[in-house]
Parts: C-alpha cells; sequence; structure tokens
C-alpha cells in the first residue's frame, strides 16, 4: 500500500510542475536567443551613431550621404541617436 501512496504522489507532484510551468511569451522572453538578439541590436545602433555624426545641419549630411540615404536616416532617427528623452508636458 505505501508504494502505491508515493506513486499517487509522485504523480500529483508532476501535474503541480505541469500547471507551474511558464506560458509561451514567458517561455520566449526568458530565452537566450533574444537576450543575444537583443544586445547586438543594441550594439549595432550604438556603433552606427557613433559613425554617423550626430544633431549636424542638414547641409552636412546631404553633402556626406547624399539626398536618398538622408532621408533615410531623417526618417529612422539616426542623426539623433544619444539625447535624454524631454520631459513630459505637465
Amino acid at each position: 500500500m505505501e508504494q502505491k501512496e508515493i506513486a499517487e504522489t509522485m504523480r500529483l507532484k508532476a501535474s503541480d510542475r505541469e500547471k507551474r510551468r511558464p506560458s509561451g511569451v514567458w517561455r520566449s522572453l526568458r530565452s537566450t536567443r533574444l537576450t543575444i538578439g537583443l544586445l547586438i541590436a543594441i550594439a549595432f545602433v550604438g556603433i552606427l551613431g557613433s559613425f554617423i555624426p550626430q544633431n549636424a545641419e542638414e547641409d552636412v549630411y546631404l553633402s556626406r550621404y547624399g539626398a536618398a540615404s538622408y532621408d533615410l536616416l531623417r526618417v529612422t532617427g539616426a542623426t539623433d541617436l544619444y539625447h535624454s528623452p524631454e520631459a513630459l508636458p505637465a
């Protein structure tokens, strides 16, 4: 009788573990692949901001990169990567 009780206890513990398994979203947020991808993206943006002059006049970007590239830089915000966010209006 004792072995049946042990088996039942083990089965109940296994079902409790299944209930506590993280959901798919939580599992994705905890993944190493996501962490490495985000770190690479942050490094890439930091390097990009080091090579592109920040907060320069429009003519500097136009002479250096041309009109089409300047439009892309302006739209993506690559010309103003390093700044503090402005305070929200009260």
